[in-house]
């Protein structure tokens, strides 16, 4: 009887170590498997974080682009027209010029051509202002 005890309690304490073993085992392949999961998850965040940042940033660099193009339009734009502005200026100058050596005093020519330069100045001013502006904002892009 004593034979039998012994054996069913090695067979009782080998069965107990196999389930511990086999537990063990079991434990460490879910820890694996979850370490992985979740490894490929952070590498899966990790490249779509990646993918949004490199999209936007090519959409603000296409963005600034347009922005610069328009920019330097307008700058040439306004640019031309202060030429003109300018031209005309110095034709009126002229103008008066010529006005004062033949007209000696005719007041009311004096006024009107001084009143269109008052109004070109002005305009001229404005531009320079406007231009200044948009090279400023050329700069800072």
């Amino acid at each position: 009887m004593e034979a039998t005890t012994e054996t069913t309690e090695t067979t009782i304490e080998s069965s107990v170590r196999r389930r511990k073993k086999k537990n063990w085992i079991g434990q460490a392949i879910l820890s694996i498997v979850a370490l992985s999961l979740w490894g490929g998850l952070l590498y899966g965040g990790y490249y779509l974080a990646n993918q949004y940042i490199q999209e936007t940033r090519s959409y603000v660099d296409q963005q600034l682009s347009e922005i610069k193009q328009l920019n330097q339009q307008q700058v040439a734009l306004i640019q031309t027209e202060l030429l003109k502005v300018q031209e005309e200026l110095g034709a009126i100058k002229e103008e008066l010029a010529f006005a004062d050596e033949t007209l000696n005093g005719s007041n009311q020519t004096k006024k009107a051509l001084q009143e269109r330069m008052t109004v070109l100045d002005t305009q001229l001013n404005q531009l320079k202002t406007s231009l200044k502006q948009l090279e400023e904002a050329a700069r800072a892009h």
